[in-house]
């Protein structure tokens, strides 16, 4: 996987929220997503369900925070209007914050569509979120110690498949008969006989 960003790659995952990999075209259907990793620290006390992305308090905590990530580029903020295009957007994982249990650290991928600025939604996420250390209902803490993160994800190389929306494996695992991505995209989609 490449990011465009200078931020540490980061392993593998999966995770709950918008299913937005599977929405309906919006706009032309040949248009991409542009995926962005987005790494930050929000007031909430981890519970262990949080562990369990198939839990009943993880899906519900991905689609209330998926709403909100969303709706921070479809509506205005501060002086800025709303971004063209649309987004959707999913929680890969919660983590417990080491040195307080009052934060937990949450890790998304947003998509964007129609529309391409990489460098607009980071530095919108990243000049509104400290200003005002809030997501919609979501208190976060953005500071020297608990940074916001931004990593823009770009095309998998000539050999590799894109699974779980954000990170590439060789093409050679593509219908090879074993779910190799999370979201089984490597399985699911055009795949005419399996490989045993």
């Amino acid at each position: 996987m490449k990011l465009s960003d200078d931020e540490d790659e980061i392993g593998t995952a999966s995770g709950s929220g918008s299913p937005w990999e599977h929405t309906p075209n919006i706009g032309h259907q040949d248009e991409q997503y542009i995926i962005f990793r987005i790494k930050m620290f929000v007031h909430e006390f981890w519970v262990r369900d949080y562990a369990n992305k198939h839990s009943p308090a993880f899906v519900r905590f991905a689609r209330n925070f998926t709403k909100e990530l969303e709706q921070f580029f479809d509506s205005p903020v501060g002086d800025d209007e709303p971004l063209p295009g649309s987004r959707r957007a999913t929680v890969i994982g919660i983590e417990p914050s080491k040195e307080d249990s009052m934060l937990i650290l949450v890790t998304s991928d947003l998509g964007s569509k129609a529309y391409a600025d990489g460098s607009k939604i980071k530095s919108r996420l990243r000049r509104h979120l400290p200003e005002s250390n809030r997501l919609g209902s979501f208190a976060v803490k953005i500071d020297a110690a608990h940074p916001l993160t931004v990593q823009q994800f770009t095309d998998c190389l000539t050999g590799e498949f894109m699974c779980d929306v954000s990170r590439c494996i060789p093409i050679n695992k593509k219908c090879d008969g074993y779910a190799d991505c999370n979201d089984k995209t490597d399985e699911e989609t055009d795949c005419p006989t399996r490989r045993k």
